[in-house]
């Protein structure tokens, strides 16, 4: 495979976020294309997905050998929706060391929302959209927006959006806001503040979340690992919708 700079997006079809942000040129990240019109590519994050338009001109073996090689893909990648075949390429020799789990993808696709969450925020706490005011105070969160997802704290104000909870000495305890945002997808991340866990604050924020994305005309896309049953109930209880079960695989090149 080579790194290609100019391609269609009629060929490489994605339903992750982050995938397609990178097609889109909503975010940095690598796309790889053999001459098979088979492709690969990589989110700025380490997220990838491997894109099969021709199966029979397609050689697991030399795509592992290419991730191991190549001086382009970062050490750690994570990859969607990987086929048990392919993994098990992964496992020649001892150049990799690998961790393969499940993941679930849902998304909200109604439109409208249960009012009953927006009107639950606790006594006393606020909540506020993310703006030029407020956003160097995330950085209490240690999720380092401007620099794991998108290029700047700029980048997020001008292409993202999100909204963040207060207490009541204002510190931010609880945060939601996209991770990314392409072809009308939004990728969902929340984060509450260990102390301030339980009393509802995520489903808060993500109903807050879905009323922004409504208006935007966007689709909220939930994604977290299948074990991980606080994620899942709160993507439930807001009424977001599972599409798909799929094995995610990540992947340390040792050689690098």
């Amino acid at each position: 495979m080579k790194r290609i700079y100019k391609y269609s997006t009629n060929l490489i079809k994605s339903n992750f976020p982050f995938i397609n942000s990178v097609l889109n040129d909503s975010q940095k990240g690598l796309v790889f294309k053999d001459k098979f019109d088979n492709y690969f590519v990589v989110n700025k994050a380490g997220f990838s997905q491997l894109i099969i338009n021709n199966l029979n001109h397609f050689d697991v073996l030399d795509f592992a050998n290419f991730i191991l090689k190549s001086d382009e893909i970062p050490a750690y990648i994570h990859m969607y929706d990987v086929k048990d075949s392919f993994i098990q390429s992964f496992r020649r020799g001892e150049h990799f060391n690998l961790r393969i789990r499940e993941r679930v993808q849902l998304r909200y696709m109604e439109k409208s929302i249960n009012k009953e969450f927006i009107n639950s925020l606790p006594l006393d706490y606020i909540i506020e959209e993310i703006n030029q005011n407020n956003i160097n105070e995330l950085d209490l969160f240690g999720l380092k927006i401007d620099s794991k997802f998108w290029e700047s704290k700029e980048a997020f104000l001008s292409d993202g959006y999100g909204v963040v909870i207060r207490c009541s000495n204002g510190k931010p305890v609880c945060i939601c806001y996209s991770a990314c945002f392409s072809n009308e997808m939004s990728e969902i991340d929340v984060y509450t503040m260990e102390k301030y866990r339980g009393n509802g604050l995520a489903r808060v924020a993500t109903n807050y979340y879905i009323k922004m994305s409504i208006n935007k005309n966007v689709y909220p896309n939930w994604d977290c690992f299948t074990d991980n049953t606080p994620s899942l109930y709160t993507a439930k209880k807001c009424g977001f919708t599972e599409i798909r079960t799929y094995t995610f695989l990540s992947i340390y090149n040792k050689t690098k």
